[in-house]
């Protein structure tokens, strides 16, 4: 009867011991659950998020002149060091600039000037309007190019003292050929291929390729270049192909399925670099808002069609500039520079200028990136991306 009782009390005590544990593991789990809940949340408050990023490149405004920095800021040019106004224009202005000149595209207006902002030559474009327009310039290999997409005749060319340059007639004088049912003309200069492109419908674009290393330096429309006597032809999904020049033929191709929406390509002659995005929404290929962002990628193809390497970023991280080296992100309040071969991080450095919710552009011309504020449009900062 004894050892009955005592068996009867041991069995309570097990029981009261488990009961115990469990109400302490329950507690330990239900702390760990707050305090995970917690970081979380404190690293979603403290994330610094901006509302939107938008990146351009080759958008007339941003200019290099010898080794100072401008920028078009409205119907002003300013100098990025301390603001002074080079230009005051009547519209909206956008810019290019050679060695010694900037020339100023103002309203159906083109203006040449000095570094001192001194008006040396005028052209007036023969163009009715420019309303709903998104006007270009360009200058390479002593010529000026304007384009303008709302325009039959879109597309003008000139020399450095801004005299038309007939385009039909170099069309006459170029080298001709037809792949997919599209028309290009591509006339030799002295350190460049320009390429007039004519569509079936007789829409057409224009691109400049430099003949050093078959890097593009604008196009007006589709990415292109041009090497080794092959027509590279480049596709808004990063598809690309290679036309042979002598026996008139594609010889490579690139397909790409990965259902990303690319937004830029930069070509030389070993390697397609394609920037692209996916995000949260399947009926939105791309977006400027963060809120829609999921990441970003970096495809790496040779010029033959060979896939080579991919890399994405991390939700709201965004590419702010790439080259045939590195690549510069935006993400949680840092610059972070990423090497491309295998995209170890190289360095950080702080971006006390961008706040949540603020909306920024940032921009690539020459050694740097610019930042600049959407809602005032003032330049916030200069990256230097040496």
């Amino acid at each position: 009867m004894h050892q009955t009782v005592n068996i009867f009390k041991t069995r309570d005590l097990l029981m009261s011991a488990i009961s115990c544990i469990k109400r302490k593991l329950v507690f330990v789990v239900f702390l760990l659950v707050i305090i995970v809940s917690g970081v979380f949340l404190i690293y979603n408050f403290l994330e610094t998020v901006p509302s939107g990023i938008k990146v351009k490149n080759n958008s007339g405004e941003i200019l290099k002149l010898d080794d100072e920095y401008f920028y078009c800021a409205g119907d002003k040019i300013k100098n990025c060091d301390n603001s002074s106004v080079l230009y005051n224009g009547n519209e909206n202005v956008i810019a290019a600039a050679s060695d010694k000149n900037i020339y100023v595209l103002d309203g159906m207006k083109i203006s040449k000037i000095t570094s001192e902002g001194k008006i040396v030559a005028e052209k007036k474009l023969k163009v009715s309007s420019l309303e709903n327009s998104c006007p270009q310039i360009y200058f390479f290999d002593d010529m000026v190019f304007v384009s303008i997409d709302n325009c039959v005749d879109k597309e003008f060319i000139f020399d450095e003292e801004l005299n038309t340059i007939d385009i039909n007639e170099l069309k006459r004088n170029s080298d001709h050929y037809e792949i997919n049912r599209t028309e290009y003309f591509i006339v030799d200069n002295d350190n460049s291929f320009l390429t007039i492109a004519e569509y079936e419908d007789k829409s057409s674009f224009i691109a400049l390729t430099d003949k050093s290393d078959g890097r593009e330096i604008f196009s007006t429309g589709r990415t292109i270049s041009i090497y080794d006597n092959c027509l590279f032809l480049y596709y808004c999904n990063s598809s690309h192909d290679k036309f042979d020049l002598n026996s008139q033929t594609i010889i490579s191709s690139f397909d790409n399925t990965n259902g990303f929406s690319y937004s830029s390509a930069k070509i030389n002659r070993n390697h397609v670099i394609s920037v692209g995005m996916k995000t949260n929404c399947s009926d939105i290929e791309y977006s400027d808002r963060l809120k829609d962002h999921h990441k970003d990628i970096i495809e790496i193809t040779d010029t033959n069609g060979n896939f080579i390497a991919t890399h994405e970023t991390k939700k709201h991280e965004r590419i702010i500039f790439y080259d045939n080296e590195k690549a510069v992100t935006y993400y949680n309040g840092k610059y972070r520079t990423y090497d491309l071969n295998d995209w170890h991080l190289i360095s950080k450095q702080t971006a006390d200028e961008i706040q949540n919710d603020g909306s920024y552009t940032f921009e690539s011309c020459g050694d740097y990136v610019f930042v600049f504020d959407d809602n005032s449009g003032n330049l916030l900062n200069t990256i230097s991306i040496m």
